[in-house]
């Protein structure tokens, strides 16, 4: 069983409002396997280990919690009391979604910007101004909760250059908190993105995606991250597109599951946790989205992948759908290649439904703030490329979405 690891606790001064359990290591892997369970004196054992590391006992016992409920072990684990669910629970969800390697400014249709487009200010994006907005939206306050749904990887000469590493250096500075997989991310098969969750501090979620007999991937791709934001329960819950493989054709062992059909058992799964509040990761498409929305109960909000960036900029950021049983589920785009940063706010009621919300895609443009260890990062990066031009390394183009 794969050893809990503090990675993901990122109760640091930073993300000062929240505690992360480590689903990833400590029942994922329980999950998609059915590996035995380890003995309660072998769990105790891990509990006094991450005590000692500084991991919120809460948040273990969560992970502990979830370790039952997957694998069907008997034992009860009482190493703290799971929150009460609030009357009323506030919640920002800040996410983007198709950044494709473009740690520098493009153009509206993700070219490289040129001098002329610099000084007709028709540059968007960038990695140093979209941590800064980041780092600004957090610093108002609140319970705030920052994704990424995916097809990070592939798309510039940064990734052309530095593969991997490059691109999770660059997102780790900008502090996400989860990542879906999507199929540009998996372009250069299962071995390279294995180096690259390994290298991320966030963890990569696909409740569709099986690369259990995948020898890189296995156990490195969770399908949900189980949270407390704000003394409140939460659960980012990622899936992707069924057409991965077609896409992306990679090398290694992946198999992708209907989603309605992987979504279904694992919303069961948060339900016996007692967690109501859901907010999924998509890297499947508006449509399918929509078609989520209106068949699997519980979830409250989809945010979702980028629209094809050769239609321009988002049409309409946000959407509202209605579930299974007539509640809203609140469905939000942002711009690709890191032109804008969505923002959702939703306030939901005790049984996470969303009462009231508002949200935006927060343009990214030129001359905005930037980050100053986002900026020097990327530019020592820059210095060596000897080339500007965009590659997309996708066997066939991406669907309009």
């Amino acid at each position: 069983m794969t050893s809990f690891d503090t990675r993901y606790n990122i109760s640091d001064a930073t993300h000062d409002n929240r505690m992360h359990a480590e689903p990833p290591g400590l029942f994922a892997t329980a999950a998609r396997s059915r590996a035995p369970v380890a003995p309660a004196e072998e769990t105790m054992h891990r509990v006094s280990s991450a005590a000692d590391r500084g991991v919120s006992l809460t948040a273990v016992a969560l992970a502990g919690f979830l370790l039952v409920a997957l694998v069907g072990f008997v034992a009860t684990v009482t190493l703290g009391a799971t929150p009460a669910p609030a009357a009323e629970y506030r919640l920002t969800v800040l996410h983007v979604s198709d950044l494709r390697s473009r740690l520098e400014p493009v153009t509206e249709a993700g070219a490289a910007c040129a001098a002329e487009d610099h000084q007709a200010r028709r540059c968007y994006g960038g990695a140093a101004r979209l941590a800064a907005r980041i780092k600004a939206e957090r610093a108002g306050g609140g319970n705030v909760v920052v994704v990424n749904a995916g097809n990070a990887l592939t798309g510039s000469p940064f990734y052309d250059q530095y593969k991997q590493r490059a691109i999770s250096d660059t997102l780790n500075l900008m502090g996400f908190d989860a990542m879906t997989v999507g199929d540009r991310d998996f372009v250069d098969g299962t071995q390279m993105l294995a180096q690259f969750q390994q290298t991320a501090r966030f963890p990569l979620l696909g409740a569709n995606v099986d690369v259990q007999r995948d020898p890189h991937m296995r156990d490195r791709i969770y399908p949900f991250l189980a949270t407390v934001v704000g003394g409140e329960q939460i659960a980012l819950l990622g899936y992707s597109s069924e057409q991965l493989i077609e896409r992306a054709r990679p090398a290694g062992v992946v198999r992708i599951e209907r989603i309605e059909t992987a979504l279904q058992r694992w919303m069961e799964q948060l339900q016996m946790m007692g967690i109501n509040k859901v907010i999924a990761i998509s890297q499947a498409g508006r449509e399918r989205d929509r078609e989520i929305a209106a068949a699997i109960d519980g979830i409250s909000v989809i945010v979702g992948a980028a629209p094809d960036p050769a239609g321009g900029k988002v049409a309409r950021y946000l959407t509202v759908h209605k579930g299974p049983k007539g509640h809203p589920v609140l469905l939000a785009q942002p711009d690709a290649f890191g032109r804008s940063l969505g923002r959702l706010d939703v306030t939901f009621d005790a049984n996470g439904v969303p009462k009231t919300w508002h949200g935006d895609a927060l343009e990214i443009a030129e001359g905005g703030a930037e980050d100053a260890a986002v900026k020097a990062h990327v530019a020592t990066l820059s210095a060596p490329l000897a080339t500007r031009s965009v590659v997309d390394r996708r066997p066939q183009p991406a669907p309009v979405r």
